[in-house]
């Protein structure tokens, strides 16, 4: 009996960690959202190789925030570029 409680659990850990709520975006110009739920822990000045100078916003996601990233503004992506963490 208690290891179908533990998947049980594991479940819906699972579907809480990956769910992606509907949001209610405010419409505007001149206007960025921040692209994930969680803790701004550092806005820094780079000078990054490949887009030059930039803001770069770090942003810690725990167990309980939504692990869904958005794209706060309206363009495309030209590049995406894996940068290994500490997690």
């Amino acid at each position: 009996m208690t290891i179908p409680w533990i998947l049980f659990g594991l479940l819906v850990f699972c579907f809480n960690f990956f769910r992606d709520p509907v949001r209610n975006m405010p419409e505007g110009e001149n206007m960025i959202l921040a692209p994930a739920d969680g803790k701004i822990v550092k806005i820094t000045d780079v000078n990054d190789p490949d887009v030059g100078v930039a803001q770069l916003v770090s942003i810690f996601l725990n167990v309980f925030n939504v692990h869904a990233n958005r794209m706060p503004i309206d363009g495309t992506f030209t590049d995406i570029k894996y940068k290994k963490g500490k997690f």
